[in-house]
């Protein structure tokens, strides 16, 4: 059988490395890897219309291999190879190397994103199989999926089986037995998978498994329920048709849309598939089976090489991880492939924009609501974000306002652009000059409590990110005194409000009221009199 790439047995090697001893020695591949690197840098002369894509580390340390929970660059992976995010945004990273998944809670600083990663599920540096939560251990886990009640479900590729990790982090075993390969359909341990890498969760909670060494793709209901949905087990090729009568090659990455396609990285083939889960008919999106390179366009025009991960957004755009080119690439609805990250042939663990960032075994991915792309770049042992860099536009400007002191002002702004913005307003008052560049995101909306009259003058802010600048347009704070009488008013001799002493204004007060009295009766009773 000629080689398959993969994470997992016999190998325990990140997916992008799974060529074994005899394919090698049956020679495609090898011939294949040699003559990559001048195949892609030829081919990057027909490159153009490129749309750059910034990139930056999220977490990890280029080339440092590690199991260490932190911040940014002082948390360490081992060969991670698939990531997924929750409803809330955070991410779950396939640690395969650790035989853990690993959890990165985002938080933002200024411009820029920071990851905290700590351990979600297993016992780093621990194989195993046990089910549980703190006991819990997995055989280099390959894929990661979530879904929408945030359960997260493991391709625990060594095992043979698929896990199910609750959000507190209990791990239980849905299909499959560990040890035991195969390809058996049936529900819960009489199911057999072999190597099983790509995950992916449906709205029903159905589950998809890219049975890589088996060729095939599986349908894993909630109850644990297998079925071998397209493909047959054991049998490699590259055949579009219906369900069982398609052919893949080791596929790996799996992408889900919401008209029910399902978006096959058909890995060995260098080619992206689309099966349709209502038909099950397979068909081929871009590239050319076992047609090696990097060029892009459209459909069979383009070229990938070795492409293990793919992920899809809100409007129809996948986007892919051409493993063994080291680069970014989109491909649109239409079926249109461009690079936008990374130069292939070129490894590296460069940050930057387009050409100017570099990979290194880039393998699964994932694309959050605010299109930024999480990529796990497997032999940097880093998490890596891309995004598409826009300057910020000002979209909701604040209002001038008239208020009375001791009121709270509020002042709100809106704007587009990417990845991070951060605001600072800044105002012209009374007091002074006034600057307020805080934390980003938490100045959208500005609020000033308690105004007084000094607080009155022009404000404004300035909205920024890598990409550019933006400033809003000058509104006017007017401030106009509290009454200085009733009871309302805080000032006066004795101290108005509620309780205490009355002062001796109201008495004086009531004074000149009862000789005012006095003095009315007195007229009165000489009106009477005729007097």
């Amino acid at each position: 059988m000629p080689a398959v790439r993969r994470v997992g047995a016999p190998f325990h090697l990140p997916r992008r490395r799974l060529i074994s001893i005899a394919g090698l020695a049956a020679g495609p591949h090898l011939l294949a890897l040699l003559l990559v690197a001048l195949v892609a840098r030829s081919e990057l002369q027909a490159q153009s219309g490129v749309n750059s894509y910034g990139v930056t580390t999220l977490a990890g340390t280029a080339g440092s291999v590690g199991a260490t929970d932190g911040v940014g660059s002082a948390a360490k992976f081992r060969d991670p190879s698939d990531i997924a995010i929750d409803a809330d945004g955070n991410l779950y990273v396939a640690d395969t190397g650790n035989h853990a998944v690993r959890k990165i809670t985002l938080t933002t600083s200024f411009f820029d994103l920071v990851g905290t990663v700590t351990n979600f599920a297993g016992q780093p540096g621990v194989s195993g199989s046990a089910d549980g939560t703190s006991g819990a251990a997995f055989n280099h886990p390959a894929g990661v999926a979530v879904d929408g009640t945030g359960n997260v479900y493991v391709a625990d590729t060594d095992n043979n089986e698929i896990r199910k990790v609750t959000s507190a982090g209990s791990v239980s075993t849905l299909a499959g037995l560990a040890g035991q390969s195969g390809s058996a359909d049936g529900a819960g341990s009489a199911a057999r998978f072999n190597g099983p890498s790509g995950i992916v969760a449906d709205a029903s909670g159905n589950l998809y498994v890219a049975d890589t060494l088996n060729h095939a793709i599986r349908r894993v209901t909630p109850a644990g329920v297998v079925t071998t949905v397209a493909g047959a087990a054991g049998v490699s090729g590259y055949v579009d048709a219906v369900g069982t009568g398609a052919r893949f090659f080791g596929p790996q990455g799996l992408a889900l849309d919401s008209f029910g396609n399902l978006f096959v990285a058909d890995t060995n083939n260098d080619v992206f598939r689309r099966f349709n889960i209502a038909s099950g008919a397979v068909t081929t999106v871009a590239g050319q089976a076992g047609s090696v390179g990097s060029v892009d366009g459209a459909g069979s025009q383009a070229k990938f090489h070795f492409p293990s991960g793919v992920t899809i957004d809100s409007a129809g755009n996948l986007f892919v991880a051409d493993t063994d080119n080291h680069t970014l690439r989109v491909i649109t609805p239409t079926g249109t492939v461009t690079t936008v990250a990374g130069i292939a042939a070129s490894s590296g663990s460069s940050d930057g924009t387009g050409t100017a960032a570099r990979f290194q075994f880039p393998t699964g991915l994932v694309v959050s609501s605010s299109g930024n792309v999480y990529i796990a770049d497997s032999d940097n042992q880093t998490v890596r974000v891309a995004y598409l860099a826009a300057p910020p536009q000002i979209t909701l400007q604040p209002q001038s306002q008239t208020v009375m002191a001791g009121s709270t002002v509020t002042f709100t702004v809106a704007a587009t652009g990417g990845p991070v913005l951060d605001y600072g307003w800044q105002a012209t008052t009374k007091n002074g000059p006034l600057t307020e560049t805080g934390t980003v995101g938490h100045f959208r909306v500005f609020n000033l409590n308690n105004v007084q009259t000094t607080d009155a003058g022009t404000y404004w802010v300035v909205v920024r990110n890598q990409a550019g600048t933006a400033t809003s347009n000058t509104v006017s704070l007017f401030v106009t005194a509290a009454p200085s009488g009733g009871g309302s008013s805080d000032s006066g001799g004795g101290g108005g409000g509620g309780g205490g002493a009355l002062g001796d204004w109201f008495g004086g007060a009531l004074g000149l009221l009862a000789l005012a009295r006095c003095g009315w009766r007195a007229i009165a009773k000489r009106r009477e009199r005729g007097g």
